[in-house]
């Protein structure tokens, strides 16, 4: 709890790292929510960006 509002907290593994470092992130339910909202959108836009530029195959 942080000023009577309860976060959760866990580690992630840090994009780029050979070390195998983690970084703590914390937040409120809502706010980890957005966070994994917004991580599932950029996935789905590479993604498709990704696939709208290979040409088909043979």
């Amino acid at each position: 709890m942080h000023n009577g509002t309860m976060l959760w907290c866990r580690r992630e593994e840090e994009l780029g790292s050979r070390l195998g470092s983690r970084k703590k992130v914390c937040g409120t339910v809502e706010e980890l929510s957005v966070l994994q909202r917004q991580a599932q959108e950029q996935f789905r836009q590479q993604s498709a960006a990704t696939y709208s530029t290979n040409p088909p195959g043979k």
